[in-house]
């Protein structure tokens, strides 16, 4: 199997800010619902209160923005390789961190999510959709539920986020649950090349929501689960 080459944003890309992005998360759609406000997992037979919502986990708080959202730039041009190397970039412009997905010793592929400035894995994506932290403790799994949409669901089978794919260009949003209402945590739009020099996937990360978790869920869902579609 060759190896698609590392695809790194230099000094190039710098220009790209927080504040040139002109596309907000927008609120949610009031076709979008949950089964219910915590729909256990698809074949669970564990019973699920519905009266609370379940807090999403957190992966690596650091970079979790408490006031302002988060912004991050996915390269798109390798992502449907069968294995890459790639950068994430932070809102300055500069690889913030790094996924790499590869065949591992135990002969599954995966995608690792590492911070780039120490190399420090933080999360690992599996073909079977579970999400672990660096330790290989689970985070949560995703499933889908519908012919459109995924749940990520924790270790008990309750559902913490809805993920729904939009058209065929690699858009997701990403739904939870907070109280009576549903509110939008993430949205990933397909960009075409321009104040990045490539195609690319913004990831905008609504405030208090780990990006980590996000980029988790959105590599489980564009490299493992979602059909191949053109990214061009």
């Amino acid at each position: 199997v060759k190896t698609a080459q590392p695809q790194r944003w230099g000094a190039q890309s710098s220009t790209w800010e927080a504040q040139g992005s002109s596309r907000q998360v927008s609120a949610p759609s009031s076709q979008v619902s949950f089964a219910s406000p915590l729909a256990p997992r698809p074949g669970s037979s564990g019973s699920v209160s519905s009266s609370h919502s379940v807090d999403l986990p957190c992966i690596y708080p650091a970079l979790v923005m408490r006031s302002t959202h988060a912004r991050l730039a996915i390269p798109s041009k390798n992502i449907r390789a069968s294995e890459f190397e790639l950068d994430v970039l932070g809102v300055s412009g500069v690889p913030l961190l790094g996924a790499t997905l590869a065949l591992r010793a135990d002969g599954q592929r995966k995608v690792e999510i590492s911070f780039n400035r120490d190399n420090l894995l933080l999360a690992v994506v599996g073909a079977d959709l579970r999400i672990c932290d660096a330790q290989g403790a689970l985070v949560g799994s995703l499933s889908k539920v519908e012919e459109d949409r995924y749940g990520l669901y924790d270790g008990k089978g309750r559902l913490l986020m809805m993920l729904l794919p939009q058209g065929d260009a690699g858009d997701v949003r990403m739904i939870a649950q907070g109280g009576s209402s549903h509110k939008e945590k993430a949205h990933v739009f397909h960009r075409q090349a321009g104040r990045l020099p490539d195609d690319h996937f913004e990831v905008v990360v609504r405030p208090g929501v780990d990006a980590v978790l996000v980029l988790a869920c959105f590599f489980a869902l564009i490299v493992f689960n979602l059909p191949r579609a053109s990214l061009s």
